[in-house]
C-alpha cells in the first residue's frame, strides 16, 4: 500500500445499519400488492443488481412499526446470511426496509460510491468472509464482524480515477460475460425442451409408429409379479393396485403409455423404497474412523458417491440393514432447498447405509430403466411435482412415505425407454460439452476481473501520469487527512436526531411465575385431540410421537396461552416437562383417554375408548377463538416429524427466554445461539441453518413469542 493511502475498516468510512428482527418483523402475511419495498437477499441477482420485479411490499403501517433497517436511495445492500457477499445498490427513490439477511452500508460523502461497491465485490472481501463466517450449513456473518473488515482508503481524486479506469476495463469484459450467460440460459432452455419432448412422447413418436407393444399385457405381468411377491411376503399388500386411482401427471403423455404409482416400480424385495433412519438410530456418536460407509445428503446433492466422511461398525450396519444401499440403488435428498437431488450409485460404489436426510430407491428394471428414471427425476416438470408436494416452505421436506408411494410416473415400454434414453444422451452430449466450455470461460473472466480489482486496491492500477494528475486535483489530500474528515462527518451524522420517532426498547424483568394447579384432564384432552387429528390424516400418523406432542403442548401453553400446568426445562429434546407428562399419561391410561405404544420412532399414542370424552372436556374449557387457534396450530405441525417440531419449539422457547431476560428485540443470531449453543449438546448436532429457517417459518406463520410465561431454565443437577 502506498504511503498516501491508509488502511481502516468498513465502519470507519460508512454507517452499518441492521434491520429490525423483533416481533414486528414482517411475515408473508403482511405483504401487500402496493406499498413500501421490503428487500431480502433473494431480491439481489447474480449480477449484483436489485431485481425490482421480485420485490415484496409492506404497508406504511407495518413499516412504521419497525425500529430499524430503513433504506435510502444510494444505500448499498450487503448479504450477511445465506449467499454471503451478494450486494446491490438500492436505487429506488422510495423508502424501504431490509430483511434479516441483509445489512445496509451507507457510505459517507468523502468516499466514492462505486469505489466502495467495487471493493465489496472483490476477492479481499471473500477472504474476510471466510475468516469471520460463523455459520454452518447456512453461512452466517454478523454485522459487527462485517463492519470490522479492512478497507484500503486512497485520496478522493484517486478513488475517482480508479473507478473510471475500472469501468473502462470492465465494459468489454462485462459484455463478454453477458453473452456467455445468455448462451448458458439458452442451453438450459434447450435442455428442458429436449426433456419435455422426451417425457411427453413427442421425441419417440416416429419410433412408436414403427414399433408396437401391448401395455395391457405388460400391466397384467406386473400385477402378477406383485401378487407373487405379496404371497412370498417380499412386499406388503398395500403395494398391490387392482383398483388403482392415480392423480394426473402435470404433463401429457401418449395414450399408449401407462401412468403408474411409484410403489409399483420398485424391485420386489423388502425396503426397496425406504426413508433414512430416525435421528437417534444413527447419531454421530456411532461414527468410527473406518468401516461401512454412511451416505449423506451431500452425495445426492453433488451427484458424487465417492467422497465419504462418516463410517459405522459392521455391527451397527447389521442393525441398520433396512437402510442399506449399494451399486444400482438411487439415493435422493429429502429436505431443504436441495430437495429432489438424486444420485445413481455406480457399479464400484461401496455398500453402506443412508442417513435421515436421504431416501433410497431400488427399481425393477423390467418395469423402468434406472437411467430413464434418473433423467425423468431431474427434469423440470418432475422437479415441480416434487416441490409442489413438499411439506413446509422455509424448510421443504419430502412428503410422507405413503403419499410418496402414490406419486405418478409415466411408463412407456422398456424398448421405448431405451430409445428415449439413447436420443436424450445423443442430443445432450453436445450440450454438455458447450456448457462446460462456457463455465470455464466464465471462471477465466471472473479470475481476470479479480486480478484487476486486486491491482486496484493495492494501489497498482493507475500509471505514474494518472497518479500525478490525481495529485493536481483541487481536493487532493493524503488519505490520513481524508480519514479524519470522514470521522468528523460520521460524528456529525451520528449526532443528528432521527426524523423517525425512536421507541425505547421494552425491557422485561425476569419473573419466576408460579404454576397454577391444572386438572390433568386438560392436558390429556389436548393430547387426545392431537392424536385424533393425526389419525384423521393417515399420511401424518408416522410423525406422531410423545415427544412431538410435548412440543405442541409447549406452544399451546406459551404461544396460545392455554395453561397446562407444565414447568418445562431445557431438555435435550427441547422445552419439556417429562415428570408432568408422565402424570398425564398415567391419568390417560386409567381413564382410557388414549393408549401408549412403542413404534420405530419411539413412544407414540393412539386413540382409546374415552378419547372423545377427553377432547370434549378440553374444548369446552376454551373459547371458540382459542379452539380455532388450536386447530390452526395443530394443522401447521401435522406433517412435521419429531426433529422439525423439536427445532421450532426450542427456537420459540429460546427466543422467549431472551425477551423475558430483557432483550426485547433479539437478533436472529442471538436467538439461534440461545436455542442451540446455549441449550444442550444434542442441539449442536443439528445444523444452525435449520434454526434460522425455523425463525423465518415462525415469522411467516406469526408464531412469534411475546415474553409470556416463565423462563425455561436448565434442569437442576441431580444430587
Amino acid at each position: 500500500m502506498r504511503e498516501d493511502w491508509i488502511e481502516c475498516t468498513i465502519k470507519d468510512i460508512s454507517k452499518i445499519i441492521n434491520g429490525d428482527r423483533g416481533k414486528n418483523y414482517p411475515s408473508r402475511t403482511h405483504y401487500v400488492s402496493n406499498g413500501l419495498p421490503f428487500v431480502s437477499a433473494g431480491n439481489i441477482n447474480d449480477s449484483n443488481k436489485l431485481e425490482k420485479s421480485s420485490l415484496n411490499f409492506i404497508s406504511q403501517e407495518r413499516f412504521d412499526l419497525l425500529k430499524g433497517g430503513f433504506l435510502k436511495q444510494g444505500d448499498i445492500l450487503f448479504c450477511i446470511r445465506g449467499s454471503l457477499g451478494k450486494l446491490a445498490i438500492y436505487d429506488l427513490d422510495i423508502d424501504g426496509a431490509i430483511a434479516s439477511s441483509l445489512v445496509i452500508v451507507r457510505r459517507l460523502k468523502s468516499v466514492e460510491e462505486k469505489y466502495l461497491l467495487y471493493y465489496l465485490s472483490s476477492f479481499s472481501i471473500k477472504l474476510f468472509i471466510n475468516e469471520f463466517n460463523n455459520g454452518t450449513a447456512q453461512p452466517n456473518l454478523s454485522a459487527k464482524d462485517f463492519s470490522n473488515f479492512k478497507f484500503p482508503l486512497p485520496p478522493l481524486p484517486e478513488q475517482r480515477a480508479i473507478v473510471k479506469k475500472l469501468e473502462s476495463l470492465f465494459s468489454s469484459l462485462d459484455a463478454g460475460v453477458a453473452d456467455l450467460k445468455k448462451a448458458q440460459q439458452q442451453l438450459k432452455i434447450y435442455r428442458q425442451s429436449v426433456l419435455k419432448k422426451a417425457f411427453e412422447g413427442e421425441m419417440t413418436k416416429g419410433w412408436r409408429e414403427k414399433n408396437s407393444y401391448n401395455m395391457d399385457d405388460f400391466l397384467q405381468e406386473l400385477k402378477n409379479k406383485k401378487v407373487t411377491a405379496i404371497k412370498e411376503k417380499l412386499i406388503s399388500k398395500g403395494d398391490y393396485f387392482p383398483n388403482y386411482k392415480l392423480e394426473q401427471l402435470n404433463f401429457t403423455t401418449p395414450n399408449s403409455w401407462l401412468s403408474l404409482p411409484w410403489k409399483t416400480l420398485t424391485s420386489n424385495r423388502k425396503y426397496a423404497l425406504k426413508r433414512g433412519p430416525f435421528g437417534s438410530a444413527l447419531k454421530k456418536d456411532f461414527f468410527v474412523e473406518s468401516g461401512t460407509v454412511v451416505y449423506e445428503q451431500g452425495h445426492a446433492i453433488n451427484d458424487d458417491p465417492y467422497r465419504h466422511r462418516y463410517f459405522i461398525t459392521p455391527e451397527k450396519f447389521e442393525e441398520l440393514k433396512a437402510f442399506a444401499v449399494g451399486a444400482g440403488d438411487l439415493i435422493i435428498s429429502c429436505s431443504g432447498a436441495t430437495l429432489g437431488r438424486i444420485c445413481l450409485l455406480p457399479e464400484d460404489a461401496e455398500v453402506g447405509v443412508i442417513n435421515q436426510a436421504l431416501l433410497k430407491v431400488d427399481l425393477d428394471e423390467e418395469v423402468i430403466l434406472k437411467k430413464y428414471f434418473l433423467i425423468l427425476f431431474r427434469s423440470e416438470s418432475f422437479q415441480r411435482l416434487i416441490f409442489s408436494k413438499a411439506l413446509g416452505s422455509a424448510m421443504p421436506n419430502m412428503v410422507g412415505m405413503e403419499e410418496l408411494k402414490e406419486m405418478p410416473i409415466p411408463i412407456p415400454s422398456i424398448l421405448e425407454q431405451k430409445e428415449i434414453v439413447k436420443q436424450i444422451e445423443s442430443r445432450l452430449s453436445v450440450c454438455d460439452s458447450i456448457e462446460q466450455n462456457i463455465k470455464e470461460s466464465l471462471v477465466k473472466a471472473e479470475a481476470l476481473r479479480q486480478s484487476i480489482l486486486k491491482k486496484s486496491f493495492e494501489g497498482n492500477l493507475l500509471t505514474a501520469q494518472q497518479l500525478a494528475e490525481c495529485k493536481q486535483a483541487a481536493d487532493y489530500e493524503p488519505a490520513s487527512v481524508l480519514l479524519e474528515r470522514i470521522k468528523a462527518e460520521q460524528n456529525k451524522v451520528t449526532a443528528k436526531p432521527s426524523k423517525k420517532k425512536v421507541t425505547q426498547p421494552l425491557v422485561v424483568a425476569k419473573i419466576e411465575t408460579p404454576v397454577a394447579k391444572i386438572s390433568a384432564d386438560i392436558h390429556a384432552g389436548l393430547i387426545a385431540k392431537v392424536i385424533k387429528i393425526h389419525e384423521e390424516n393417515p399420511a401424518s400418523i408416522d410423525n406422531l410421537s410423545h415427544i412431538k406432542c410435548e412440543k405442541i403442548a409447549h406452544l399451546v401453553e406459551y404461544h396460545l396461552q392455554i395453561p397446562l400446568g407444565r414447568k418445562p426445562v431445557k431438555d435435550a429434546a427441547g422445552p419439556d416437562d417429562y415428570p408432568h407428562l408422565k402424570k398425564i399419561e398415567h391419568r390417560a391410561k386409567m381413564a382410557n383417554y388414549f393408549a401408549i405404544q412403542k413404534k420405530e420412532i419411539g413412544y407414540s399414542y393412539s386413540s382409546a375408548k374415552n378419547s372423545d370424552k377427553a377432547i370434549d372436556k378440553f374444548q369446552s374449557a376454551l373459547s371458540d377463538e382459542k379452539n380455532k387457534q388450536l386447530d390452526d396450530l395443530i394443522a401447521l405441525f401435522l406433517k412435521f416429524d419429531l426433529e422439525v417440531s423439536e427445532i421450532i419449539a426450542t427456537t420459540y422457547a429460546g427466543w422467549n427466554n431472551l425477551i423475558l431476560n430483557g432483550n426485547a428485540n433479539p437478533s436472529d443470531e442471538e436467538i439461534v445461539y440461545e436455542s442451540r449453543e446455549n441449550w444442550s449438546e444434542r442441539k449442536l448436532k443439528i445444523a444452525r441453518e435449520r434454526f434460522f429457517k425455523a425463525i423465518d417459518w415462525m415469522r411467516k406463520n406469526e408464531i412469534v413469542p411475546t415474553g409470556y410465561g416463565a423462563v425455561v431454565p436448565f434442569p437442576k443437577k441431580k444430587k
